[in-house]
């Protein structure tokens, strides 16, 4: 009998920042939960640091060199005017031709994210609007219709992700992507309840690098943190991290 499949995708989330990797105060239980009833690959790495290549890795199972994205795709014309993916072989492919129903929920980010791309059967997309912060508005393509969403992103990608579940074809296996925001910069508009939750702790188990916590790319242009208060970002990462967990405990508790 064929295995469901979930695909979880976090972004710019730091190896430390998960209970399973021995971070005691971050709240992380059901990352943990797999990490604990599953399998950990602690010598694996992404073929490329970058968003939008790394994510066409994941896919084509080829490197950067092989599929042709290099970089970071903005929202120029000539960027998500593009199938960057098309003629390639991808995961998603493989398996709705194998007879699998397959589902996006999320960031897709590599290329027209406002329309549906043909490997998915079901297509509910963050639409172009980069970089997203936490709860602002956004552009959302749902199958051929776009739309206008407002609140914590991570809670409408798993509502999305939920609602697959509950109406999915239930005579075909399932492939279903979920691709978070969080914990992207910028750090704010996470759940308070969640910032609060770190909002007085120390971080001294964060790797204490300045440039390796916060990036330094178009500091010129847009400041993605005050980085004159290195403790609220990182409560905010902290709160990203957790909301995205709470997002996987819903769907394990649907499945």
């Amino acid at each position: 009998m064929a295995k469901n499949i979930v695909l979880f995708v976090t972004d710019d989330h730091g190896e430390w920042a998960l209970g399973s990797s021995g971070n005691k105060h971050i709240h992380t239980p059901n990352l943990d939960y797999l990490a604990k009833n599953g399998t950990v690959m602690k010598n694996a790495f992404t073929p490329t640091p970058v968003c939008s290549p790394a994510r066409a890795c994941i896919l084509t199972g080829k490197t950067s060199s092989q599929h042709g994205i290099h970089d970071y795709l903005d929202g120029q014309p000539q960027h998500f005017g593009r199938d960057w993916l098309k003629g390639q072989n991808t995961l998603p492919a493989l398996l709705q031709q194998n007879g699998y129903q397959t589902a996006l929920v999320g960031k897709w980010h590599l290329g027209n994210d406002s329309k549906p791309s043909p490997e998915f059967d079901v297509w509910r997309a963050l639409a172009g609007d980069y970089p997203l912060d936490a709860a602002g508005p956004a552009r959302y393509c749902e199958q051929d219709a776009l739309k206008t969403i407002s609140g914590p992103k991570a809670s409408v990608i798993t509502d999305a992700a939920v609602d697959f579940l509950r109406t999915r074809d239930e005579d075909r296996p399932f492939f279903l992507y979920v691709g978070h925001v969080s914990t992207h910069s910028p750090w704010e508009g996470h759940p308070d309840r969640l910032v609060q939750r770190y909002a007085t702790h120390d971080f001294e188990e964060v790797p204490q690098n300045e440039t390796y916590l916060f990036g330094i790319q178009n500091l010129e242009s847009r400041e993605l943190i005050d980085r004159s208060n290195p403790k609220a970002a990182l409560a905010q990462y902290y709160a990203s991290v957790t909301s995205i967990d709470e997002g996987v405990g819903r769907v394990i508790d649907e499945l």
